[in-house]
């Protein structure tokens, strides 16, 4: 069975901010499930959240192809 957590747990066990946690849930980002009336309290499946984080990352790696500067390599500035 996945282990559910509060907002603040869930911060702290995946060294991220509680802020960017409601954030992203708040914009239907992250994987949440509210339980109880008038708003109630966020439960969040670490499992799917860290996979969803991991996913997330990969997609922001920039291949070698990409414009990124390269660091000691010598170039001409017009």
């Amino acid at each position: 069975m996945a282990k559910r957590v509060g907002v603040v747990e869930a911060a702290r066990i995946l060294g991220i901010s509680e802020y960017s946690i409601r954030a992203g849930i708040r914009s239907g980002g992250y994987p949440a499930l509210r339980v109880g009336k008038s708003g109630g309290k966020i439960l969040i499946d670490l499992e799917q959240l860290d996979a969803f984080l991991k996913c997330e990352a990969t997609k922001n790696v920039k291949t070698e192809d990409s414009t990124i500067a390269q660091n000691g390599v010598l170039r001409r500035i017009d």
